[in-house]
């Protein structure tokens, strides 16, 4: 709600959701003024830069990935990325759309993996360290970003 005494103004508005509706009331009682948004500052989009490097590993690695290790370690990883994008994506500043296509590629993309994983071998043939240090981080990025929630 906001009033201004002097204009002797007000307006009421309403939302269903977390993000703040001031700035909209302001702009109802004065128009040309602004308040600073939280959803306009740049932090806003780092979750979902992050989904979308976390989408195209997932990608690299079902296309590249040599073995089941390297497979699930792509899997993990858009798996990462479906929960980041689910609980701190832009939702009020990207459109629907955009925000189901970086779910809709990490699917995909995890699918591609999980039917390449038939015909893989469990390890690389070198790089077994690699592919054991690749699939721990991935675990742990989404361990994190799961208990973030």
């Amino acid at each position: 709600m906001t009033i201004d005494r002097e204009a002797g103004t007000a307006a009421v508005v309403l939302g269903n959701s977390a993000t703040s509706v001031d700035e909209v009331g302001i702009g109802l009682i004065r128009p040309g003024v602004t308040v600073d948004s939280p959803a306009a500052n740049a932090w806003s989009w780092m979750p979902v830069a992050i989904a979308v490097v976390l989408v195209g590993l997932l990608w690299w690695k079902a296309w590249r990935g040599r073995s089941r290790m390297e497979l699930a370690g792509g899997v993990v990883d858009g798996a990462s990325a479906a929960v980041l994008v689910w609980t701190r994506g832009a939702w009020d500043v990207l459109p629907e759309w955009a925000l189901g296509s970086i779910l809709a590629a990490a699917f995909v993309g995890g699918v591609y993996a999980l039917m390449r994983m038939r015909e893989a071998p469990s390890w690389p043939r070198s790089g077994r360290a690699g592919a054991i240090v690749n699939l721990v981080f991935s675990l742990l990025i989404l361990a994190f970003f799961a208990l973030a929630l």
